[in-house]
């Protein structure tokens, strides 16, 4: 039913909740899993003479230690999987971008993730992956 089935990682407790979902859908299936993660780097502020590098640093330093984390886990099942790890905009990558790269059938994320005030200011991640995929989303509580 499913060959590819992207699994969306932030490091919240859900995000990993959705990891164990995809897994064993992945088993179930006898499916590949992309695991993706992304460095927020859209709401970073652009100062004239003011560096952010250590701020996108250290963000995509969690975001790297977020994702051993997940493939530790991946490690120790039998399933196939892909690990992308990219600076942007989640939203427009995890709805679009990935999805079409991947050849994925499936999108895998927590309903809601790290950043809960951002629902408020921007709108979740979720949300927008939900109205704009065109591919089946399962969100996970």
């Amino acid at each position: 039913m499913f060959e590819k089935i992207i699994v969306a990682i932030d490091g919240s407790p859900v995000s990993f909740r959705a990891l164990d979902v995809g897994m064993e859908l992945a088993l179930k299936f006898d499916s590949s899993i992309e695991l993706v993660s992304i460095t927020n780097t859209n709401n970073i502020p652009v100062t004239v003479g003011m560096s952010y590098m250590p701020m996108v640093n250290d963000l995509e330093g969690m975001t790297k230690k977020h994702l051993k984390t997940a493939e530790q886990q991946l490690k120790n099942q039998e399933i196939q999987y892909n690990v992308i790890c990219e600076k942007g905009d989640p939203r427009g990558l995890i709805a679009s971008e990935v999805p079409k790269c991947t050849k994925s059938d499936l999108i895998v994320l927590g309903k809601t993730g790290k950043h809960a005030i951002e629902k408020f200011l921007i709108g979740s991640v979720a949300r927008h992956v939900v109205e704009k995929a065109e591919i089946p989303v399962m969100l996970v509580d």
